[in-house]
């Protein structure tokens, strides 16, 4: 039987041990196969994003020493900023020169984890975590659950999230990483990354995209709730403004007060088409004694290039729609 990688060891049976130091990255391959070797030979190419061949490796199949190479100023992974991906290929060849198997993927170059003093460090630097808990939809495997999932990962970047905390890991399977991968977002599978909270029954009070107690972030259809325009005003920088509907309520004087989640610093707030406040802030703005004399309260926002607008009734300003803000 011809030799090939075994796809059930780590990494497909090409498995990677990555240290980077001073733009350096260093290389060790640890190869395991689903026979034993015996004159063939491996090949290991890295290639960039343009595919073209920036690193070549070549050994024995029988040699028990893994292969060993280094990369001078390698392209790191940044999340976000740049999610710059290699791509990594290695190949088995017989005695005879006829490839017996061969292996094809996207490679990031990167480090983290958790260092004393520094918090969450990507790439020997600190790093700030937007986190979001994320399950995967019961009907992952499906081209339907897929479609799903990329939604979710959209709906997370517009959030203005950088990372997705799954519990005990469930869910990572290869698809689901190479699209974090390509995206700039950052799994996360150890706890010790998040700060626990008693009292928000979570981590650090990360919101919830879908799954688990309490999602925050997604309602049961699928629809965008306040509590993701609260997290996106904190972690989004584009401007954007929102006018919480459940927040509109009448006052004991007849007037009227809302709640906008904005990234801005500093919104207009217009009633019936009339100017009625200028506001400064940040992130959340309550607005009170706000006038309406038809028979709907019609309001609109304007901020740093951005406006939003909502009218309801005032009769369902009397209603609890989702409890208070």
């Amino acid at each position: 039987m011809s030799l090939a990688f075994d796809r059930t060891a780590q990494d497909e049976g090409v498995a990677t041990g990555l240290r980077l130091e001073a733009g350096r990255a260093y290389f060790e391959w640890q190869l395991y196969y689903t026979g034993v070797p015996r004159a063939e030979t491996v090949h290991i190419w890295l290639r960039d994003g343009r595919q073209e061949t920036v690193l070549e490796c070549l050994g024995l199949a029988a040699d028990e020493e893994p292969l060993r190479a280094i990369l001078l100023q390698a392209h790191l992974w940044n999340g976000l900023r740049d999610p710059y991906l290699y791509t990594l290929e290695a190949s088995i060849r017989d005695e005879n020169g006829i490839c017996t198997d061969r292996l094809c993927r996207p490679m990031p170059l990167r480090s983290m984890g958790r260092q004393a003093g520094k918090g969450f460090v990507l790439n020997n630097a600190p790093f700030e975590l937007r986190t979001v808990r994320y399950a995967m939809p019961a009907e992952a495997a499906s081209a339907a659950g897929q479609s799903l999932i990329m939604g979710d990962m959209q709906k997370l970047l517009s959030l203005g999230a950088n990372s997705v905390y799954l519990e005990r890991g469930e869910g990572l399977v290869k698809p689901f990483l190479q699209l974090c991968d390509r995206l700039g977002i950052i799994i996360l599978t150890d706890v010790s990354c998040l700060q626990y909270n008693e009292e928000m029954e979570s981590f650090g009070g990360i919101p919830v995209l879908r799954g688990g107690k309490g999602s925050l972030v997604l309602a049961d259809s699928g629809r965008l709730t306040s509590e993701f325009y609260r997290y996106k005003a904190r972690w989004n920088p584009e401007p954007f403004v929102y006018i919480v509907p459940e927040s509109v309520k009448g006052q004991a004087d007849g007037s009227f007060r809302a709640t906008v989640y904005s990234s801005c610093h500093r919104l207009a707030l217009y009633s019936d088409g009339h100017l009625f406040e200028f506001m400064s802030g940040q992130e959340k703005f309550e607005f009170q004694g706000i006038p309406a004399k038809g028979p709907c309260v019609v309001l609109t926002v304007e901020g740093d290039g951005c406006s939003g607008a909502f009218s309801v009734h005032k009769t369902f300003t009397k209603l609890s729609l989702n409890g208070d803000i």
